[in-house]
C-alpha cells in the first residue's frame, strides 16, 4: 500500500506503486486492542532486548501499537518484534581493537536502532561519493494549509519533480540527494512536509530559487542555501536527515503517529539526481576490517560465569547498558577440577577464536 501517485514513483521501488490510498478516510482501525510484546520472546532474547532497545524501549512499544492500529502485515510486526533477536560481537584488527555489535535487523523505518544504523551507512557512502566536490544544502519548505499529511507529501513531491525540469535547476546543478522529511508542527497543528538536499554544481542565487519555488507550488517561497564547510558537516547533516523524520518524538499524540505509519509505508525518503543517479546509498562496506568473536548471548554468559577474556570484551562495548550489565552480574569462579584447577573443557568452552567475517 502507498499513498503515492505514479507521478511521484522516482520516490518509491517500482514494485510499490501498484497500489494507491488517496484519503485516510478509507483507513478503518482495527477493532482488537493492541497486544504487547511477547513475554517469553522478550525473556529469550534479554541480551538484544537489553543492548540493541534499551534506550528506546517506551517509544517502541508505542511504535509497535501504532503497527497494530493501523493494521500493518503479520510479517512486519513480527520482523519488527524480532529485531536484534541474533545479535554478534564483532572487532577490528587494531591494536587495541574496538568492539561493536552486529547483527538481525527489521530494517524497519520507525525503528530507532536500525534508522540509526541506514543513516550512518548513507552518510558514509554520500561523503565517499563526494571525494573533495564541493557541495551546497538546499533546504525546500511547503504551506500546507488544509492538507493532511498524504497530501502534503503528494504536493511536495510533485513540487521537487518539477524543480528537478526547471533551467534554473538544470542548468546549475549536476547532480545530489533529496532526502524527504515530514513532520507534526502542533501550533497550529498540521503537518510539515519538507525537502532536506545537498547539491553539486554552480551557485544558485536565493532570489532565483525562491521564485522559481514559488511559481511551482503556487504559495510557498521559503528556501534556504547553505555552503558545505566540511566532511564532517556532510556526515552529521545526512545522519540527522536520513534519520530524523521518523523520530517518534516528532507525532506527539498516537493519531499523529498512526497517520505518519501510514502516509510513509513504503515511501522512499531518500533518492539521487542527475549524476548521482545510481548512487547506492544502503550499500555496507565490505572491507573486512571487523571479524566476528562470539554471540552475543555467548559472551555474556561466558562473562557471568568467569571468563576474563569475556568480561573484557563485554566492557569494551561503547555501550551504557554493557557497563551496567556487567554491575549487575558480578563474574562467578569457574568450575574446578577435583584436583582444584579449571577443568580442560571448561578452558576451551571459554576461549575465543575469531572468525573471519563472511
Amino acid at each position: 500500500m502507498t499513498l503515492l501517485a505514479s507521478g511521484s514513483a522516482a520516490f518509491v521501488h517500482p514494485l510499490e506503486t501498484s497500489h494507491r490510498l488517496d484519503s485516510l478516510a478509507a483507513i478503518v482501525p482495527l477493532p482488537d486492542p493492541p497486544k504487547r510484546f511477547n513475554s517469553e520472546l522478550a525473556a529469550r532474547n534479554l541480551p538484544a532486548c537489553t543492548f540493541r532497545h534499551s534506550g528506546w524501549k517506551p517509544a517502541r512499544q508505542r511504535v509497535y501499537d501504532s503497527l497494530l492500529r493501523t493494521g500493518q502485515s503479520d510479517s512486519r510486526l513480527s520482523a519488527f518484534e524480532h529485531c536484534g533477536a541474533n545479535a554478534y560481537v564483532y572487532r577490528t584488527l587494531d591494536d587495541p581493537p574496538k568492539y561493536r555489535l552486529l547483527g538481525s535487523a527489521c530494517h524497519d523505518r520507525f525503528c530507532m536502532p536500525c534508522t540509526r544504523e541506514r543513516g550512518q551507512t548513507v552518510a558514509a557512502n554520500i561523503n565517499a561519493h563526494l571525494d573533495g566536490r564541493r557541495c551546497r544544502f538546499v533546504t525546500l519548505t511547503l504551506r500546507t494549509e488544509g492538507l493532511d499529511a498524504a497530501a502534503g507529501m503528494l504536493k511536495l513531491q510533485h513540487a521537487f519533480r518539477r524543480l528537478l525540469r526547471t533551467t534554473l535547476w538544470q542548468g546549475r546543478v549536476s547532480g545530489g540527494v533529496a532526502f524527504l522529511e515530514v513532520k507534526w508542527n502542533p501550533d497550529p497543528g498540521r503537518w510539515h512536509p519538507h525537502v532536506h538536499a545537498i547539491v553539486q554544481g554552480r551557485f544558485i542565487p536565493h532570489d532565483l530559487l525562491a521564485k522559481a519555488w514559488k511559481a511551482i507550488t503556487g504559495d510557498s517561497h521559503i528556501v534556504r542555501l547553505q555552503s558545505v564547510g566540511s566532511p564532517s558537516d556532510v556526515v552529521r547533516y545526512v545522519t540527522t536527515y536520513a534519520s530524523k523524520s521518523l523520530r517518534t518524538a516528532d507525532f506527539p499524540t498516537d493519531p499523529v503517529l498512526d497517520e505518519a505509519v501510514l502516509v510513509l509505508h513504503r515511501t522512499r525518503l531518500c533518492r539521487t539526481f542527475g549524476t548521482w543517479r545510481g548512487l547506492r546509498l544502503h550499500d555496507t562496506d565490505p572491507d573486512g576490517s571487523w571479524i566476528i568473536v562470539a554471540p552475543l548471548a555467548d559472551l555474556l554468559a561466558r562473562s557471568e560465569a568467569g571468563d576474563f577474556d569475556a568480561r573484557r570484551i563485554v566492557s569494551g562495548l561503547r555501550s551504557v547498558e554493557a557497563h551496567t550489565w556487567l554491575l549487575d552480574h558480578p563474574a562467578r569462579p569457574p568450575p574446578l577440577l577435583p584436583g582444584g584447577g579449571p577443568s580442560t573443557a571448561d578452558q576451551q568452552v571459554f576461549s575465543f577464536e575469531p572468525s573471519p567475517l563472511s
